[in-house]
This record gives structure tokens, C-alpha cells and sequence, in this order.
């Protein structure tokens, strides 16, 4: 018998049909070793989900306007951007890419930070670490 995966899945957690439909669309959830893209898709009864929580981001400095975390590897920024209520991003790093992320608390400061990086005020340094040959 099948069904669709976010009713499955919200059953199997014991959460609401909506959270699991933001998990699955977030990308946070795997069937096996595949991720799980419709939320609506068709899945035996049977199925087991697997869902990857992001990693702790952790916050480094805060005031009324800004925000800077500890974006970890393998992380999409927008996936630490839905992570903190009221806050927007001010610019990416790559998925493979660990560093200070910022974020705007408003959309004044918002509009002003992109500004500054578009009009390149804003120094960036990065560092490398390479393993291997």
C-alpha cells in the first residue's frame, strides 16, 4: 500500500503533516542513501525515512541590526538563513565552504550591507586547508 511521503513521514515522527513537508523541501530528508525531493510523492508503507538535522550553527556576534554564525561545511546558507527567525541573508558561502555567515535583522540594513558588498566595501580573507596530493 502506498502513500504520500510527507503523511509517512509525519507519522512515523509524530509531527504535523506541514513540518514534514518542510523537511522533505528543506532537502533534510533520505530514503537509503537518496534524497527525498516530493513531498507528495508516492512511497510504500513500509518506507523508512532518514532525516539530517543541520549541524548547531553557532553565533559569534549579535546587535539590533546584524548577526554573524559559523556557517559549518556542507551546509546551504539558506538552509542557516531559515534556521534563524528574522533575519535575512546579507551573502552566500558555497555549500562546501565553512565560515562567517552574515545576516540582516532589517531590511534597512539589509539593503545597506548589500550595498557595501556590491560596491566592494567589504574586505573578505579567506584561508584554504588541503589534504592530500
Amino acid at each position: 500500500m502506498e502513500d504520500k511521503a510527507y503523511k509517512l513521514l509525519a507519522e512515523q515522527l509524530g509531527i504535523s503533516g506541514k513540518r514534514a513537508k518542510e523537511l522533505i523541501d528543506r532537502g533534510l530528508v533520505y530514503i537509503g542513501d537518496r534524497k527525498l525531493k516530493i513531498a507528495r510523492a508516492n512511497v510504500e508503507a513500509e518506507t523508512k525515512f532518514r532525516v539530517e538535522m543541520p549541524a548547531k550553527i553557532a553565533t559569534i556576534y549579535e546587535d539590533d541590526n546584524l548577526i554573524a554564525v559559523n556557517k559549518p561545511a556542507f551546509l546551504d546558507a539558506y538552509e542557516v538563513e531559515a534556521s534563524i527567525d528574522d533575519a535575512s541573508l546579507i551573502h552566500r558561502l558555497d555549500r562546501e565552504t565553512s565560515g562567517v555567515l552574515l545576516l540582516a535583522k532589517s531590511e534597512e540594513f539589509l539593503k545597506k550591507a548589500i550595498e557595501s558588498f556590491r560596491n566592494r566595501r567589504v574586505k573578505k580573507f579567506y584561508t584554504a586547508w588541503v589534504e592530500g596530493v
